[in-house]
């Protein structure tokens, strides 16, 4: 049990909230190929991944760095797996870091 688990919910939600911003990185537990869960770690590129992390606050783990933001950048636009839009989606989040 960690010390998120004892806030309120509403608490909870507002601060996921506040933390969850394009280039953060937070941890996530997901059905892989295998059909077996794995604990991944993701840097945020959307803000569509809230409902999780308010369930589990203690898996926002931070931040990326500018650096590592524009290799990720260089790497979304060479990425095969996504649409043109989706890249572009993301690159525009990402540039709104610091």
């Amino acid at each position: 049990m960690s010390l998120g688990s004892s806030f309120p919910p509403g608490y909870i939600e507002a601060q996921v909230k506040r933390q969850l911003r394009p280039g953060a990185v937070v941890k996530l537990v997901r059905i892989m190929g295998d059909g077996k869960p794995h604990e991944k770690r993701f840097v945020v590129l959307h803000n569509d991944v809230i409902r999780d992390l308010v369930k589990r606050p203690e898996w926002v783990l931070g931040e990326i760095t500018a650096e590592l933001r524009d290799d990720i950048v260089s790497a979304l636009k060479f990425a095969r797996t996504l649409s043109t839009a989706e890249v572009n989606v993301y690159c525009e989040s990402l540039a709104t870091l610091r």
